[in-house]
């Protein structure tokens, strides 16, 4: 077992659904993770035949799931559900290095539900992590140390990259975490629509763009610039792209 993933001891994941899935899918992506440590809880276990092939254990309730004795509990169930679940299994997780990918559950509330001390960290994720490039920002409550935290980034980072963000910002952030990728989704969705109405295949158009995009934020991310010089390198005098740029501007504070 590699050292980035063995202070998190066997994981347990509450929810398998759509990001919980994705989590769990980066994590045994990773060669030097043991898929054994995994122990997967979810109402429609079989989905999860994947994971069971590759060693992982597959659970149907909380009392099966704890003769695992699991160190880490991933809660990746619905948020309205999350506190009722809980208080259900307080003494269940005492004890535990918790993570919650909930939406709107602060710390505290958190911590409510399971004690003052509890070492919770919250963790907002988006679906990129699916293929290992999503981005998480992650933010431990002060009963969390400092291995429960690099823990947590490992786990992580095994689906993308890792931000620690302090609480006050967390929400803000996770909006533009969590909601960005189905914009860009939809700006990709846009370009086609406009391309098909001028004459191009739409399924051109796509592979055009999609490629277009990925290239542009590697650019963005590897030279490290600002992305408004990096318009600016593409907008000749009196252009085609200075002039969308200027409807641009005109339509959209930017």
């Amino acid at each position: 077992m590699d050292n980035r993933f063995e202070t998190l001891g066997t994981i347990l994941f509450v929810g398998v659904g759509q990001m919980g899935f994705a989590i769990a899918s980066a994590l045994v992506a990773q060669k030097d993770f043991d898929a054994h440590q995994l122990v997967l809880l979810d109402h429609h276990p079989e989905r999860l035949s994947h994971f069971a092939d590759l060693g992982a254990t597959i659970v149907r309730d909380m009392q099966e799931a704890c003769t695992y004795e699991p160190n880490t509990v991933v809660l990746a169930i619905k948020p309205q559900h999350l506190e009722a679940f809980l208080d259900e299994h307080k003494v269940a997780l005492a004890d535990k290095l918790i993570i919650s990918i909930a939406v709107g559950l602060t710390i505290a509330s958190l911590q409510k539900h399971l004690g003052k001390q509890s070492r919770v960290v919250r963790v907002m994720p988006n679906l990129p992590a699916k293929i290992g490039l999503g981005a998480s920002l992650i933010c431990p409550s002060k009963e969390a140390d400092a291995t429960d935290i690099a823990a947590v980034q490992a786990l992580f980072d095994a689906a993308g990259t890792s931000l620690i963000i302090e609480e006050g910002k967390f929400d803000a952030a996770g909006v533009l975490n969590g909601c960005t990728p189905a914009f860009f989704a939809l700006i990709i969705d846009a370009f086609t629509h406009e391309a098909v109405k001028l004459g191009v295949n739409a399924q051109s158009a796509r592979e055009l763009l999609l490629q277009t995009m990925a290239g542009t934020a590697r650019i963005l991310q590897e030279e490290k610039i600002h992305p408004r010089a990096f318009a600016e390198q593409v907008s000749s005098p009196a252009g085609t792209t200075i002039a969308g740029v200027d409807v641009l501007n005109n339509n959209v504070e930017i």
